[in-house]
């Protein structure tokens, strides 16, 4: 693994995670990897509501202990009892609506870098007890941090 600091530097790995699945009804919250400076390219998951009557949005978020920056934020509510695709990737222009073939793809913020102590979270508007979030993969950019 490339060991360097400076987060303009061309020497970084690609990884990709598949990250755990959190408990029903609650949002993804995953910490940044020890020693390492990342840059998120994609987050992906399904998202599955239950049948309660509740519109909810779903933002992504970059947090640190004391401050949240938003990453990215669907425009397209998902209603009850859906089971979509969510893609979330780093500089898309515009949020592609495929709702009719169950996948949503929203852009985010591009070079939005995550230190150690920070997490990358979702914000999920009226998340219901029986939602479900699952399948959850991100793909980042990584700069060991001697």
């Amino acid at each position: 693994m490339a060991i360097n600091n400076p987060v303009d530097s061309s020497i970084f790995d690609l990884v990709t995670t598949i990250i755990p699945d959190p408990a029903v009804g609650d949002d993804i919250v995953w910490a940044c990897p020890d020693n390492s400076r990342i840059e998120i390219l994609y987050l992906g998951f399904v998202f599955a509501t239950d049948a309660n009557a509740a519109d909810r949005y779903i933002t992504i978020y970059s947090t640190t202990p004391a401050l949240g920056q938003l990453m990215g934020a669907s425009a397209i509510v998902q209603t009850a009892s859906l089971t979509w695709g969510r893609a979330f990737v780093a500089g898309l222009p515009q949020e592609v609506d495929h709702s009719a073939i169950n996948v949503l793809i929203t852009p985010i913020s591009p070079n939005l870098i995550l230190e150690p102590g920070d997490n990358l979270e979702t914000g999920v508007h009226n998340i219901q007890a029986t939602d479900h979030i699952y399948s959850i993969i991100t793909r980042y950019r990584q700069w060991i941090i001697a």
